[in-house]
């Protein structure tokens, strides 16, 4: 693979894990109105099953970014 091909790969991975951090790190919903809230067991066990599926997007997001950093690197030193 060419130093150019690996630098590309490289860029390309950590703009994805980028956005996968951008979009999944944050709060997927804010109250705004400070109004109340009623919840039941059944939405609690949705909202958490959300929140791990959220969890595990943003940490593939940091992954993702690790991953395009090394292969940057690695271009580099081929270079």
């Amino acid at each position: 693979m060419s130093v150019q091909w690996l630098n590309t790969f490289g860029l390309i991975t950590n703009a994805a894990g980028v956005l996968l951090l951008f979009r999944y790190a944050m709060p997927y919903r804010l109250a705004v109105d400070g109004g109340e809230v009623i919840t039941t067991s059944i939405i609690r066990s949705k909202e958490r099953k959300k929140d791990g599926f959220y969890r595990k997007l943003a940490l593939f997001g940091l992954l993702l970014i690790l991953i395009g950093t090394a292969l940057q690197i690695g271009a580099t030193w081929n270079a």
